[in-house]
């Protein structure tokens, strides 16, 4: 018997780190993201990542979430997952220009992220609840953090995570 394939979890959480990557500029996005840009890893310190790395994002599974079981072995398994992404607002620290860039951060990833609410056939339905800011208008630094949850549905047969 071969061996099993990753869990549903983990696939989903590297389908949404592709679904990042792909973030790539007009006429669609408005940013570009490199694909090691994107990682799994939330060990990572954000603030630290050189400007030429940026946007910046950190995807990673959070303990909220809920199962449901049905008959026949079958179940509902909601999770969330929590998208951090960093971003320098460009031409200084002006609130309207902060704004701009955390608008911008929140456009790409509603987009990237509603181009196939599956994951490729993944999850059952993904989406995006309200992002929380992460700047604050009155300091002098032109760093913009947006924290932008996902709601995930998975279907799949009990006792079996990776759905194979």
């Amino acid at each position: 018997m071969p061996a099993p394939s990753n869990p549903l979890r983990q696939q989903t959480l590297e389908a949404i780190q592709t679904k990042l990557r792909a973030i790539n500029g007009n006429p669609t996005y408005f940013s570009t993201v490199k694909s090691t840009s994107v990682v799994l890893d939330p060990g990572v310190n954000m603030f630290t990542v050189p400007s030429t790395e940026l946007p910046f994002f950190i995807v990673e599974p959070t303990p909220e979430g809920s199962k449901f079981y049905m008959p026949a072995m079958r179940m509902q398994h909601r999770f969330q997952v929590v998208i951090t992404a960093r971003n320098d607002a460009p031409g200084g620290t002006s609130t309207s220009r902060k704004m701009e860039t955390w608008e911008r951060l929140i456009a790409d990833i509603e987009v990237a992220m509603t181009r196939d609410v599956t994951l490729g056939g993944i999850a059952a339905d993904v989406r995006l609840t309200e992002a929380t800011p992460g700047f604050d208008l009155n300091a002098q630094a032109s760093t913009i953090i947006v924290v932008q949850p996902l709601n995930v549905l998975l279907v799949r047969e009990y006792g079996k995570p990776w759905n194979s």
